[in-house]
């Protein structure tokens, strides 16, 4: 799909918080997709100080406020169950932000979703035998092998994850190496001439390492 433009996305924030701000529904929610996994999602979140609404609008008398959130699109139509991608979790929208019609604000959203490869997400790494292969790519290919099938997370998801802030620094990372293990298997059970350069163990570590490797 197409990735919103700048101005797209900074009309959406626009038409966001003026609806929300009619509050006709007190459990409003908007979201737009940037990409087939990625959502920006805009809605009420609960906690604020209600004598913070004396200075940001986008602060209620009752403690709500209007915050914008990446979050993984899910198949659930319910965007607050959600996933929320790494530190953009929850920000509070401020009055400010308006003055430029919400370009600033959108182009800090975009800048971000782009640092953490949520617009573009690939590993590309060389083989042993020379070729170069996308792992995120790839691993549609292995998905459906039986230890992988019924995981929540394909491999694009369980990476962004492991270098976000719900790392959890044991399980995520078992569950790449099994990934890794499956890619492995992947690009050279079939080929004996491939077989001759790495074997799978060793290609395994260095599929792994590169889905481990920080930026």
């Amino acid at each position: 799909m197409k990735i919103p433009t700048i101005k797209e996305v900074a009309d959406f924030l626009k038409e966001a918080t003026e609806g929300m701000l009619a509050r006709e529904q007190e459990e409003v929610t908007y979201h737009l997709a940037l990409t087939d996994k990625v959502a920006i999602v805009v809605a009420w979140e609960p906690g604020y100080d209600p004598e913070d609404a004396k200075t940001n609008k986008y602060i209620a008398e009752d403690g709500w406020g209007i915050n914008w959130s990446l979050r993984l699109r899910d198949s659930s139509y319910f965007t607050n169950d959600w996933d929320y991608l790494n530190e953009m979790a929850g920000i509070t929208i401020y009055e400010g932000e308006e003055e430029d019609g919400f370009i600033g604000l959108a182009e800090e959203i975009m800048e971000m979703a782009d640092d953490f490869h949520y617009l573009y997400p690939s590993i590309w790494i060389k083989l042993p035998d020379g070729r170069e292969v996308d792992l995120l790519d790839d691993a549609y290919y292995v998905s459906k092998d039986d230890e992988l099938r019924n995981e929540k997370r394909d491999l694009t998801e369980l990476w962004w994850y492991y270098h976000g802030w719900n790392y959890d620094g044991g399980e995520t990372k078992e569950t790449l190496r099994t990934w890794a293990s499956h890619l492995a298997h992947y690009y050279g059970d079939y080929d004996e001439d491939f077989q001759q350069f790495v074997s799978v163990d060793a290609l395994t570590e260095i599929i792994f390492n590169a889905l481990i490797k920080e930026d």
